[in-house]
């Protein structure tokens, strides 16, 4: 994980990010822990945060 996210919250799982985490960062500048997000995706096409469409 970078610096950025270090002590950062992933809002699918609520579990902070550490550093061994794999950190996706979308297009609209929100974080995820990577597999929360590709689960989230296989039935969203939106930002769990923003609500975003992804692009």
């Amino acid at each position: 994980v970078r610096d950025k996210f270090m002590n950062e919250v992933c809002c699918i799982c609520n579990e902070e990010f550490v550093q061994s985490s794999f950190v996706y960062e979308m297009s609209c500048r929100h974080a995820f822990h990577f597999k929360c997000l590709d689960t989230w995706l296989e039935n969203k096409t939106i930002c769990p945060y923003c609500h975003k469409a992804v692009v």
